[in-house]
């Protein structure tokens, strides 16, 4: 069992200096709707908290889009583009890593939210999401130039715009 006594101190004394906490949840790797997306979808509505889907674009599926039509509390991300990783040799694994040709990797980054568009419509959100967290900073730099108004990966972040025209949330 967790214990969960210091979070709950805390909000507490949030709550008693009437401050809010900004909650960014995000849910990776979705392609299809199934049980449990159920279960997230109904967690969020329960909440009343948007569950950010972070979706691989090359393996999505109508239903998927079907399914996040209707429900504001489920946005949609692009998550990459294949979920494959590049990284070369023991390096960790990287979909949007410096491990190939810069243009290679920011055409997937546009090809990703071409067929997110194209499948989600209105449901997407404009935001990159590399699988394993891990983009080389040229890509950063090159997402606003391909429609991307934000990234998101793991850890804090150094910057809240890392390059014009782009926030980080992470």
């Amino acid at each position: 069992m967790t214990d969960w006594t210091a979070l709950t101190n805390e909000l507490a004394l949030w709550r008693a200096q009437g401050r809010d906490l900004p909650i960014w949840w995000r849910d990776d790797d979705a392609i299809a709707p199934g049980a449990p997306l159920d279960r997230l979808a109904a967690l969020s509505q329960r909440l009343n908290l948007p569950v950010h889907l972070a979706v691989i674009p090359a393996n999505a599926t109508p239903e998927l889009a079907t399914r996040c039509a209707d429900d504001p509390l489920l946005p949609v991300l692009v998550h990459g583009w294949a979920h494959r990783s590049h990284a070369n040799g023991g390096a960790k694994k990287a979909e949007f890593g410096a491990d190939r040709p810069a243009e290679a990797v920011a055409q997937d980054a546009a090809r990703g939210l071409e067929r997110m568009r194209d499948l989600f419509g209105p449901a997407l959100l404009p935001v990159f999401v590399p699988p394993w967290n891990r983009i080389a900073p040229e890509i950063i730099a090159a997402l606003p130039t391909l429609g991307y108004r934000a990234v998101s990966t793991y850890q804090p972040r150094d910057t809240a715009t890392p390059v014009p025209g782009l926030v980080q949330i992470n």
